[in-house]
């Protein structure tokens, strides 16, 4: 039951070499990065066992294979509509093993309102993404009922980035409990509400990166 909580933190390095071991076992696409594999499995999960060959399902800001597996992993297990947007692909648009990539801004998509089931977002919003934009978005795009699963770096206290140390061009930015606290605030006010609560808790910082330890967080969201 823990690895299908999509609504809570990463907690220990057991945890992840768990949600690793499991993706290896189900014989599913493996993330390149081992610490991605945590929040990847959870989402793939969670939309297995709730949609179909029949449902729609967009990435926003994924990358393409073999550095982004959710869309694969998608592909494997339903086999159904798979959309994936980025700013930074090569192409405007193009199908690859039945995934469909358009180049854009997540926060500005071309697809019609209610078009899809569910939606991820991985380790995508502490890049700069203006977050009122974010949700309002994905409300509009989400099917009433539908699902958001959004993830991203955390720790409970805040971790200031003093020296503006930057990745992909933006400041690095770890969320707080505050922080999200108020980003969770701001979905609700476009329709998008928690599936259950958020467990904040946290044991070790499973994250050491550009200097910076701490974790990740990954919260679910229902379109009322």
């Amino acid at each position: 039951s823990e690895v299908v909580n999509t609504n809570t933190t990463l907690k220990s390095l057991p945890e992840l070499k768990a949600h690793l071991d499991l993706v290896s076992r189900l014989g599913l696409p493996i993330h390149p990065d081992p610490r991605k594999n945590w929040d990847n499995l959870k989402a793939a999960l969670l939309f297995a066992s709730r949609f179909d060959s029949t449902s729609r399902i967009f990435d926003a800001g994924a990358d393409k294979e073999p550095t982004s597996v959710f869309l694969p992993t998608m592909r494997q297990l339903l086999g159904c509509e798979l959309f994936g947007m980025n700013l930074n692909y090569q192409q405007e648009s193009e199908t690859v093993n039945q995934i469909s990539y358009v180049r854009g801004d997540i926060t500005k998509t071309p697809f019609p309102n209610a078009h899809y089931n569910g939606i991820t977002s991985l380790s995508v919003i502490e890049h700069g993404v203006d977050l009122d934009a974010y949700f309002k978005e994905m409300s509009r795009l989400l099917q009433p009922g539908g699902l958001l699963v959004t993830s991203t770096d955390y720790w409970p206290d805040k971790i200031h980035n003093k020296e503006q140390v930057e990745a992909y061009g933006q400041p690095v930015f770890i969320f707080s409990q505050p922080e999200i606290e108020q980003v969770l605030a701001k979905a609700s006010q476009h329709k998008l509400h928690l599936t259950d609560e958020i467990d904040f808790k946290v044991e070790d910082r499973t994250i050491n990166w550009l200097g910076f330890e701490y974790t990740f967080i990954i919260f679910t969201l229902q379109k009322h």
